[in-house]
């Protein structure tokens, strides 16, 4: 048996609209997604953060935690207020995912982006 060649790609920087807003990524020492780091400009300098994600796992890869950044607040006059929009953690049966809970409050506006929690029977 012959063994297979893998190939890894790590994609470093993500690039939209010319380079104008960009995500920079992170990955643990088994390759798994561990941060999307938001910015704006060539060098991610202005507006960072804005729509940054964060990862962990547990033991087995599976996702433990999911850190969102977003929008929090739609005020007057077009104004935006960004912070921690969702902070996940899920629970698992085996490698089944069982619960997702969020521990940010609800955000309330139109357009708003947060997860709501969800649990569903885990079935016997």
């Amino acid at each position: 048996c012959a063994s297979k060649k893998r190939l890894r790609v790590f994609i470093g920087t993500t690039y939209m609209d010319t380079g104008l807003r960009s995500y920079a990524l992170a990955y643990d020492g088994l390759s798994r997604l561990t941060a999307a780091t938001y910015g704006e400009g060539s060098s991610l300098a202005q507006r960072p953060g804005r729509y940054s994600e964060a990862l962990t796992y547990d033991p087995h890869g599976n996702p433990k935690s999911i850190t969102r950044w977003g929008i929090t607040e739609k005020l007057e006059g077009n104004v935006t207020k960004y912070g921690v929009i969702d902070y996940l953690t899920l629970d698992y049966s085996g490698n089944q995912v069982v619960a997702i809970k969020d521990t940010v409050p609800r955000l309330i506006f139109n357009g708003a982006a947060d997860f709501l929690s969800v649990k569903r029977n885990v079935p016997l």
